[in-house]
C-alpha cells in the first residue's frame, strides 16, 4: 500500500494562530487506459506540531483529539 503525507498550515481557533498539521493517507491506485489514478484514500495518521500549545496534548504526552477543531482530526482519545 502506498502512503502520501501532506503537511499544511491550519488557522486554529484554539491557538488563535497557525498550526502545522501532518496528514498521512493510504492510497490505492488503479490503472485506467495506461494511467494510474488514485481510487481509494483512507486517512491513517493525523498529527499536529502545535497540539501541546492548545490543550490537545496533556503534560504526560497523551492526546485528547476530541478537543481538536481541525475537520480531519481523529476526534477520539488515543
Amino acid at each position: 500500500m502506498v502512503t502520501e503525507t501532506k503537511v499544511g498550515a491550519f488557522e486554529c481557533s484554539l491557538l488563535r494562530g497557525t498550526a502545522t498539521v501532518t496528514i498521512t493517507h493510504a492510497v490505492h491506485y488503479s490503472s485506467r487506459q495506461g494511467t494510474k489514478e488514485p481510487d481509494k484514500m483512507g486517512q491513517v495518521n493525523f498529527d499536529c506540531d502545535n497540539a501541546n500549545n492548545c490543550g490537545v496534548m496533556d503534560q504526560k504526552g497523551c492526546f485528547d483529539w476530541t478537543k481538536c477543531v481541525h475537520p480531519k482530526s481523529p476526534r477520539r482519545p488515543k
